[in-house]
């Protein structure tokens, strides 16, 4: 049984035409690829990107097309409330195309240490 996260129903259309325009297939099945940006309580900074990917029990056969981008929805807010439910600071969240995902490297930036000189 799957735990949905509710969400206002303007919210849920701009992040349903997301996931539908930034689709692409990864193992035979829908994916979306995820930026996520970050600064800790101490002032480190850093940002990756990660796959969320439509299980297998959710086949694009006849009337299920439609469901894959609930599902990939519903994955993208629950990995969304646990970054804010652990956040030690500012942080986000967004849906990127396979282009960016393929071309991302992950930056790492402690501002501390910056002002520090350390």
């Amino acid at each position: 049984m799957h735990e949905y996260i509710e969400i206002d129903e303007m919210t849920e259309s701009l992040l349903l035409r997301e996931i539908i325009h930034n689709a692409f297939t990864l193992g035979g099945q829908p994916a979306i690829a995820v930026h996520q940006w970050g600064r800790d309580c101490d002032q480190f900074e850093s940002d990756s990107v990660f796959t969320l990917k439509v299980g297998k029990h959710h086949r694009i056969l006849g009337n299920q097309e439609l469901e894959w981008p609930s599902d990939l929805l519903q994955q993208f807010l629950k990995r969304e409330a646990a970054m804010q439910e652990n956040r030690e600071g500012p942080c986000t969240m967004v849906i990127i195309t396979q282009e960016h995902y393929e071309e991302f490297e992950p930056t790492f930036r402690d501002r501390r240490a910056e002002q520090y000189n350390y």
